[in-house]
Parts: structure tokens; sequence; C-alpha cells
């Protein structure tokens, strides 16, 4: 099946395409991610799209990563993610300028939509029904149409102000997409068996109501103490009008009260608000798991070096699992769907010209070939602190493993230690680019002549030294 294809080197040219592909100024992955990131720790999810993007002319240019909102994603009942739906609708709203614009593309029944009410149907009735159960219509106003796509088995169906089809490509003949589904789904803290996951502000709500109450109580206790309250013996010969003037405060009534007049007695409760306020910022801390450690704060009282390390490696196990999310998840994901849209929609001259050099097979490869034998693995981790202490991890394991195995020759199940995969995993942790061409086996530079090394080679020193020295 791979007769006069080397997997690896066509690995390494898709590994030029991708960053080609991802990393083009238009594409904004950056943006998009940080929304996309941020999105999933509000909500518990968020979602990223991954299209095709073509010119005027209908060529290719590249990849669109396009997130959507929370609100605008609906699943098919039952599924547990996005991976295992059989379908998912998208909401968008487009004006009739951009719906103009889809006619060039095989979209149909455009002339309709434009008009007042979607596709000539009669929707008042929806309107003042929805009015009446005190909610809001789908249509926003009459510049801004409602268009639902529904994405399943690489096929979508498109239809605006849920009236009107515009496009429906199950009867194409190619499929629209080399996927199931061009979305992927980021899911910050994972609920098993639950496709809504958790984010921050539904963790921290008990927590966040008890701050509020304990900072609400605190506020009245000081304006208490500031204003007063007076108590007067209900019958005393008091000018309250006078009082009130002079003593802008809370006047109360008392039946049994010695004396006419008393203050009433507060209490400040400040310090201790404060005391319990510390305790729920420990609680949210551990609800989060996010602690003083991580977010590069001193420590509380003096700590060894190597105890405020630890402290951190621990304090980072849960956001290392959600970086673990993103990367082996979404990015994973992503990268796969890039690879797929090229291989279909980027012509064979322009992949070509991305990677500097002849294709190596790519394009004898079919896409379900790519979708089984090759995946995306993000170099690193986007968390410094984490990556630092796997690096550091390691460097002792280096220093350590050429003890081991002195000490296995002599025991009964000796070992040797695979360096070249050691310092492999060393250079991606450090994210230096190009490892394979930095270190390589001893088998392959043994297939090589030296000068595919950097070496010069006999006939090269001949030459230099007849003009140097007029021969050897």
């Amino acid at each position: 099946m791979f007769t006069g294809i080397d997997p690896g080197e066509v690995g390494t040219q898709i590994e030029k395409a991708l960053s080609n592909q991802i990393e083009h100024e238009d594409v904004e992955f950056l943006q998009e991610m940080t929304d996309f990131i941020k999105s999933g720790q509000i909500f518990g999810n968020s979602y990223l799209g991954v299209y095709p993007k073509f010119d005027e002319d209908g060529n290719y240019i590249r990849p669109l990563i396009k997130g959507h909102e929370f609100w605008d994603v609906m699943p098919i009942p039952r599924a547990t993610r996005v991976t295992k739906a059989r379908g998912i609708f998208i909401r968008e709203f487009m004006t009739p300028e951009d719906l103009e614009t889809l006619k060039s593309r095989g979209f149909k029944n455009i002339e309709g939509i434009i008009a007042d009410t979607p596709a000539g149907l009669d929707v008042e009735w929806h309107k003042t029904l929805l009015q009446e159960l005190g909610m809001e219509s789908y249509v926003v106003d009459k510049n801004n149409k409602e268009v639902l796509h529904y994405f399943s088995n690489g096929d979508v169906i498109s239809m605006v102000d849920r009236g009107t089809i515009i496009r429906d490509t199950r009867g194409d003949r190619v499929r629209p997409y080399p996927y199931a589904l061009p979305q992927v789904q980021y899911k910050y803290i994972p609920v098993p068996f639950e496709f809504f996951a958790m984010g921050i502000p539904e963790v921290l709500e008990s927590l966040q109501e008890d701050r509020n109450l304990i900072r609400s109580a605190r506020r009245d206790n000081i304006d208490l103490i500031i204003h007063k309250i007076l108590l007067f013996r209900q019958g005393a010969d008091l000018n309250l009008d006078l009082i009130g003037k002079a003593y802008p405060s809370a006047l109360w009534p008392v039946t049994d009260l010695e004396g006419d007049v008393k203050e009433f007695p507060m209490t400040d409760v400040s310090q201790s608000a404060y005391n319990e306020e510390q305790l729920l910022s420990h609680d949210e801390e551990n609800a989060m798991s996010f602690w003083g450690y991580a977010r590069g704060m001193t420590p509380p009282h003096q700590e060894q070096p190597t105890t405020v390390m630890r402290l951190q490696q621990a304090s980072l196990n849960r956001l290392d699992l959600a970086i673990k999310l993103a990367e082996f998840g979404v990015l994973q994901q992503i990268g796969s769907r890039v690879m797929l849209l090229m291989r279909r929609y980027m012509p064979q001259e322009m992949y070509e010209e991305i990677i500097g050099e002849p294709d190596k097979g790519f394009y004898q490869l079919s896409e379900e070939q790519l979708r089984r034998f090759y995946y995306v693995k993000p170099v690193g981790s986007s968390v410094t602190h984490i990556r630092e202490l796997k690096q550091q991890a390691i460097l002792q394991a280096i220093q350590t493993l050429p003890v081991l195995e002195e000490r296995s020759r002599m025991s009964s199940n000796p070992f040797e230690v695979n360096y070249y995969k050691t310092a492999k995993e060393y250079l991606e942790t450090v994210e230096v680019p190009d490892a394979n061409e930095m270190i390589r086996p001893l088998q392959q530079i043994a297939e090589n002549p030296l000068g595919d090394i950097g070496m010069p080679q006999p006939d090269m020193m001949e030459q230099l030294a007849q003009q140097m020295y007029g021969g050897m």
C-alpha cells in the first residue's frame, strides 16, 4: 500500500504545509483559539468549525477556522459529545447582501428570501404566540436572516428563517467535507456521560453567593455603626422632628426602655467577615485547584525551593488536564481536518510551492489512508511551568539512566537505554523545530555520504587544495 513512499518524509512535508495553513495571518488561529478556550471556561462548552475557504473563482485558499457562540449550537439529543453525535445544528445571521453572494456557490431559492417575510410565509402568528409566552421571536429584524445549518456525515443542509432550504448536499456526488462534522468541541470540566460540561461560574456559583452575602452583611454592619439607631420610649415627651434633623438616623419606638432615649448597641463584625472571606477564598481555590503558587504569588511563609516547585507542580495538575484536553483533543482534530482539506481541495502545485520541494507521496494516499495512518501531535505544552517541570524530569532521567544501565548489567535482567528516543523527547519538550534533522540514528547516517550532513567530500578537498597550493 505504501510502495515507493516514505511515510516519515510525507509526514515531515505535511507538518510544513499544516504550519503554513494554520499560522497564516488571515486564519487568525491564535485569536480564534483564545476565544474558543475562554468560552469553554465560562460556559463549560465551546465550539469551533473548520471549513474550506475559496476565492471568487472557487479556488481553495486555506482553511476557515471559525468559532461559534455557545447559544448558537444545538446537538442531537442523547449525544455525549460532538464526535459521537449523528448531527449538529449551527445558527448564524446573515444580511440579504451576504445571501446574494451565496448564489455563485450553488445555493438556491435566494431570491424569495430577500422579501420582508421569510420566503413569503406567514409568520406573524408565530411572533404573536412567542410574545404572549414572554419570549422573543427568532427574527431579529428585516436586515438579518436566521440561517440554520445541519451538519451530518459530511453533508450539510441549510435553511433560512426555518422555512426555505437553500442548500442540501445529500444528493451531490462528492460531499463538501472530508470528515463527518466540521465542528470540534472543548469541555473545560467534563461531566461523565454528559454533553454539557461545567465552567468556572458554575463551579463557584454557591461560593460566590456566600461571598456576596458576607460582603453585604459587613457593609450593612458598617452602615449601622456610622448611622446609629436611636431607641426612644413610647409616650415620652420628645420632639422627634428636631431629633431627626440633628441626628439623621433611624428612630425606633420601644415600650420597655430605661430613660427616654438610648443608643442601640451595634458590634463591629468587620474582622470576622474578613476572616470568613479568607476561608471562602481558600474554598474557591480548592474548588478550582488553582492556588496562589500556580499564579506566581509568593508563599505565605518561607519555603524551600524544592518544596515550592512540588507545590507548583501539584497545583497545576488540574490545569494540566485542561490543557491536555485541548492539545490532544481539539488541536489534533483541527490539524486532522486541515490535513484532509488540503488533500481534497489544495492543488498539488500549490502544496509543493508551500513545502518547497516535490511531493513525496501525499497525493498518492487517499483521504481514508491519511485519516487512518497520520495524526497530529502538538509539540510541547502551552503552560510554561508544566513544560519546565517536564524538562527537568527528562534531564534527571538522562543523568540517572546511565547509572541504572551499568548496574543492570550485573543483574539477571540487563537492559540498555534508548538515548535517541530520550534525546528526541527532550528536544520536542523544549519545542526545538526539526528535531529529526538535528539527531538521526546511526543506521541513517551510515546510509548517506558525509556530504549530506555538512562534511566536505574528498573531491571537494582536492579541488580546494589545487586552488590554494597547486595540488596535494
